[in-house]
């Protein structure tokens, strides 16, 4: 269920980060899982750009970069 709801949230929700947050707490998310989520699901992306904003911004970056790393270097990304 999580990989449609996320699309369809930013489907519905375009550059409005804070009713696709909204509806995610209301899935019962907190709010340290909401990144989180939309990584798993959506990703990163022209459409979902919008929702990586602000400081938390910074920590997503990163675990990119460090994955992307890691896949260029050969050794196996880890989870976190």
């Amino acid at each position: 269920m999580e990989k449609r709801f996320i699309p369809m949230l930013v489907k519905y929700f375009p550059d409005q980060a804070g009713e696709v947050v909204k509806y995610i707490r209301k899935a019962g998310y907190g709010d340290g899982e909401v990144l989180d989520l939309i990584d798993r699901t959506a990703g990163y992306n022209s459409k979902t750009a919008y929702l990586y904003q602000g400081e938390k911004r910074g920590r997503t970056q990163e675990k990119i970069s460090s994955k992307n790393t890691e896949l260029l270097s050969g050794r196996e990304p880890e989870c976190q």
